[in-house]
Parts: C-alpha cells; sequence; structure tokens
C-alpha cells in the first residue's frame, strides 16, 4: 500500500516536465533540475536558465515548483505548479499557499495569531 507522501510525489510530478533550469541560489550560476531527483546538477555555461526554459516550453509555475521540490521534497505542496502563479512566485490565500499548517498573521503588526484570530497586538 502507498503511503500518502508516495502517492502526492507522484500526482505532482505528473506536472513537471523532465527538467528545467534555474540560478544556483548562492553562485547565481545555471544549474539543471530532474524531476523526481533531489538536488540539481552545475552546468558547464553562461545561458540565461530563463531562456532554456522558454525554449523547452517550461512555465515558470512548474520551474519554480521544481526548483522547490528539488530542495524539499517532491511529496511537498512546494513542488506543485498550481501552488505558484503564472510569474512563478508562490500563491498566498487566508493561510500560506505552501505551508497550510502556519497561522494567519495579524493585518496591524505581522505577529502570527496564536489561535482562532487570538491576539493582543503590540500596536495598540
Amino acid at each position: 500500500m502507498e503511503s500518502e507522501d508516495i502517492r502526492a510525489a507522484r500526482e505532482t510530478l505528473k506536472k513537471l516536465p523532465d527538467y528545467c533550469f534555474a540560478y544556483h541560489p548562492v553562485t547565481n550560476l545555471a544549474v539543471k533540475i530532474v524531476r523526481g531527483i533531489a538536488g540539481y546538477t552545475a552546468l558547464d555555461t553562461f545561458m540565461d536558465p530563463n531562456a532554456l526554459n522558454e525554449s523547452l516550453g517550461v512555465s515558470q509555475a512548474q520551474a519554480a515548483a521544481m526548483f522547490a521540490g528539488s530542495m524539499f521534497g517532491w511529496h511537498t505542496r512546494a513542488a506543485d505548479p498550481e501552488a505558484y502563479t503564472a510569474e512563478g512566485r508562490p500563491r498566498v490565500t487566508g493561510r500560506s499557499a505552501l505551508h497550510p499548517s502556519r497561522g494567519d498573521r495579524c493585518s496591524r503588526c505581522g505577529a502570527p495569531m496564536a489561535h482562532e484570530g487570538e491576539h493582543v497586538c503590540a500596536s495598540l
């Protein structure tokens, strides 16, 4: 019997291309990300990863999801391209789309809400 994580990863992987390209977060050099594989491979090129993705038909949402999946796991919500806008930015609704377990924040001071809106705002 499949675990919930494996089932989630299988569904997510169906929405992603075989591979995509991104900028390394520290060196800013191009890297290749392969669907379902943790981490990335450095590329020996100075080509723009965004241009490479565009030439392959990889959307910005898919590239963002693959970058997150390669770092945080393919079973996570962050690996799902539906968690991103067309520009590759995380979608946020009442609760964070990428971190649904994190609570809402106070609209005045930004502090986390402890329980169903309970919060003594420091800015009052």
